[in-house]
């Protein structure tokens, strides 16, 4: 089974290439955004593109990438929405819209949003934003699929190591590891349009 892991040099995103790496099944092919063999621009339409025609069909695409900003809404500037937009939500959303044309059938693609879509907190109204985007996204796109395809979204709750690296008290965050679990999950569930809360796995 071939997997088209995007995001594939990130906190989640090394677990889950490490993860399925052990699993014989799986041939997974690792895409970066700056560090790696195979690199994409998930803003740049034309760089989702040619990523596809260069790589071919696949079984399965996972994206753990996009970049969303923190700040107080009063602070946040027009600028630092359209990051959000730009990058989190319509970069998965061209993830969709170019690669399930290189999906084989009965195919999946799972997409990430996160916890504060359904539970935001001080200072994330634009991730929170993005985030709830997408899980509403990938309920209704899941209804016009085709060829058997299967689409969902896995949402992380804060990740320890992301914690730690922002100097916040990571004592409940999730390793990334545990994140990756539900991935391989999702991957191996035949559910379609599902938000899978990581924190009703693990």
């Amino acid at each position: 089974m071939k997997v088209l892991v995007i995001g594939a040099h990130g906190l989640i995103g090394r677990e889950v290439v490490a993860l399925l790496s052990k699993t014989p099944k799986y041939e997974v092919i690792e895409v970066g955004h700056s560090k790696g063999h195979l690199k994409v621009d998930i803003t740049s339409p034309n760089s989702i593109a040619g990523l596809f025609e260069h790589i071919g069909n696949v079984d399965a695409i996972i994206s753990t990438a996009g970049r969303a900003h923190l700040g107080t809404f009063e602070l946040l500037s027009e600028e630092d929405f359209w990051l959000s937009i730009h990058n989190k939500l319509m970069g998965q959303v061209n993830l969709i819209r170019y690669g399930y044309q290189f999906l084989n059938p009965e195919g999946m693609i799972i997409l990430s949003s996160g916890v504060l879509a359904k539970e935001p907190m001080y200072g994330t109204s634009s991730v929170s934003m993005a985030n709830a985007a997408i899980n509403g996204f990938v309920k209704a796109v899941a209804l016009e699929t085709i060829k058997g395809h299967k689409v969902n979204v896995v949402s992380p709750p804060f990740v320890k190591e992301t914690m730690e690296i922002l100097n916040m008290d990571s004592s409940k965050g999730t390793p990334a590891k545990d994140v990756a679990l539900i991935y391989k999950k999702c991957l191996e569930d035949n559910h379609t349009g599902k938000v899978y809360d990581v924190r009703k796995y693990i």
